[in-house]
């Protein structure tokens, strides 16, 4: 953990999920990346759920059409909504290029904020990170938002980021502020925030959690798909969710 930051214990904790939505290769990466440095800093106990490793743990289809997506989407909605009750904040990585997914995610998490990564589709192809944008060039692939399917921005974000334009540091500010305005950080220690911003989050395994909080969280995930579980347990071979009983900024994917 980052030296000097304090842990604040989950029952003192108000459990919160922001969705950081955008085009692929907008930057929705770059800035979880930034706001999870933030909380780690303030002491915030969180989990990041990144859609690329996730899908590797659900039965999707992998077709990524629209009823690949509305199961997995509705599968991390559920997934959120479950952490949160426990009291362990989400932050979610992933396109959601419908408004009704993530749509889903606000109406059972009563503490939701959307973050909407704007960037122009010309720039983000000429990113293209992960070569999604050459493969539907290429004819591989057949439903990438911005391209083949639409991709449907927010109609009222709480917080507008452009992933063109602002660094991410200023865009984790920004949501961390809105978060403190909204009194969801008003237990968290506020001293020397931004000490040490730069140092890694110490990333601790699933494992580390409280027995039966941990009992309590998989007997509520216990009728979720085939491998959900193992997203609590910490997959083999990569983590798949960050440890709520210390901070950290371990994510899962697109």
């Amino acid at each position: 953990m980052t030296k000097g930051a304090k842990t604040v214990p989950l029952k003192d904790q108000v459990a919160f999920a922001v969705w950081i939505t955008g085009l692929p290769a907008s930057g929705k990466s770059t800035v979880t990346s930034a706001l999870a440095q933030e909380l780690t800093t303030l002491g915030v106990q969180f989990a990041v759920l990144e859609s690329d490793a996730l899908r590797k743990l659900l039965p999707t289809t992998s077709t990524y059409d629209e009823r690949d997506r509305e199961y997995f989407y509705g599968s991390l909605a559920f997934i959120g909504h479950v952490l949160t009750w426990h009291g362990v904040s989400v932050i979610f990585d992933a396109t959601a290029n419908k408004r009704s997914y993530r749509a889903a995610a606000r109406q059972c998490i009563s503490r939701f904020v959307e973050v909407f990564v704007a960037c122009p589709l010309n720039v983000c192809i000429k990113r293209d990170p992960k070569g999604i944008y050459r493969m539907a060039r290429d004819g591989k692939a057949s439903h990438v938002p911005g391209l083949q399917a639409p991709y449907e921005p927010p109609e009222k974000p709480e917080v507008v980021i452009r992933g063109d334009r602002d660094s991410p540091q200023d865009a984790a500010q920004q949501i961390v502020d809105l978060l403190a305005s909204k009194g969801w950080l008003r237990n968290v220690p506020n001293n020397d925030r931004r000490q040490n911003m730069n140092r890694e989050p110490r990333r601790i395994r699933p494992k580390s959690l409280a027995g039966s909080q941990k009992r309590r969280i998989l007997k509520e995930v216990a009728a979720l798909p085939k491998g959900s579980k193992e997203m609590l347990k910490g997959a083999k071979g990569k983590k798949a969710i960050s440890s709520p009983s210390q901070p950290h900024s371990k994510r899962f994917g697109k």
